[in-house]
């Protein structure tokens, strides 16, 4: 309905209250006897005025539906916007939360090794207890200073995890 921007809401109501005016005046012509030749082109033009108008308001009534429909979607989409800005500041304190804890449990990790590492490079042989350590580390589930104990004669039953980061 490109026809619509090009003029004021007020000429589609003027055509179509042409029309009508147009063929209803039709329909008296008969009775002046010197008017009564142009009965037929009133009423085919009233017609057509009429058809125009009528579909010039239906497109600016689907005009106005659409902007009403438009402004609903705006507020919706501030308020989207707000609640999504929200919801960035939670992620983002969850994150650094996140990193502070994954730090902290790291140093712990470190300083374990650090503090057991004659016991570690004794023998050029890995201590069960150090593979237990580096998988909680890899798990995040490292909660004391010292590793939980496993029997010499028991194989761990754990995988160390590999890092596969494409970065």
């Amino acid at each position: 309905m490109w026809i619509i921007s090009f003029f004021p809401d007020f000429v589609a109501h003027l055509i179509l209250s042409l029309g009508i005016l147009l063929y209803l005046a039709a329909s008296f012509l008969w009775m002046i006897p010197t008017l009564r030749l142009y009965k037929m082109p009133v009423q085919i033009v009233g017609g057509i005025l009429i058809c125009v108008g009528v579909y010039l308001e239906g497109g600016i009534s689907y005009k106005d539906k659409i902007a009403l429909e438009v402004s609903e979607l705006k507020v919706k989409l501030a308020a989207a916007e707000v609640k999504a800005g929200e919801k960035n500041v939670e992620i983002v304190t969850k994150v650094v939360k996140d990193t502070k804890v994954i730090h902290t449990k790291g140093e712990t990790i470190v300083k374990y090794i650090e503090k057991n590492s004659g016991e570690i490079n004794k023998g050029c042989a890995i201590a069960p207890d150090v593979i237990d350590a580096l998988n909680k580390a890899a798990t995040l589930d490292f909660k004391s200073d010292a590793p939980s104990e496993i029997k010499q004669n028991e194989l761990p039953k754990v995988i160390l995890p590999l890092r596969t980061d494409k970065n």
